[in-house]
């Protein structure tokens, strides 16, 4: 049960994934930010605060992936990777 969840979570998030590269060349007028998945990863937070020396707002995201991460384990890479 919990396989087949974890499969249908991976096909959305690959499917929002497809729908976000497309939104990039075709009318740039998306609904959802292109970069939210950027935004959720962790490590590109990390990289962009210390590459900039501050603390940038639109990866809090991130923060929350890292407390899921925390408390459920291997989130990000079990249930959103594609």
């Amino acid at each position: 049960m919990t396989r087949t969840v974890r499969r249908i979570s991976q096909l959305l998030f690959f499917g929002l994934f497809l729908y976000l590269i497309y939104k990039t060349a075709y009318p740039l007028k998306p609904i959802v930010p292109v970069d939210l998945l950027t935004r959720l990863d962790p490590l590109v937070a990390l990289i962009a605060v210390v590459s900039s020396r501050t603390l940038v707002a639109d990866m809090a995201l991130s923060l929350g992936v890292v407390v899921l991460t925390i408390l459920l384990g291997r989130v990000f890479c079990g249930w959103i990777c594609p």
